[in-house]
């Protein structure tokens, strides 16, 4: 494990404290826990996509099921 030091605003301490204490755990691997979390939600969170435009371009002109059909119309 890599040793560093954080500063962190004092309601965050406490609150880490607290915490470690309720769980019985170190403060460390309650800090541990807690970033290996967030990274993992930030990782799995699909990114917002913009909304496309939609236009209204009428009725088809032939059956969109029908391959046969969708042929003629893209050879024509």
């Amino acid at each position: 494990m890599k040793r560093t030091t954080l500063i962190l605003e004092n309601a965050v301490m406490d609150a880490i404290k607290r915490e470690s204490h309720a769980a019985g755990v170190d403060m460390s691997q309650l800090v541990n826990e807690f970033l290996r979390q967030g990274l993992m939600q930030k990782r799995s969170k699909p990114k917002h996509l913009p909304s496309l435009p939609v236009f209204k371009m009428g009725k088809p002109h032939c059956n969109l099921a029908d391959r046969d059909a969708l042929e003629r119309a893209m050879e024509s």
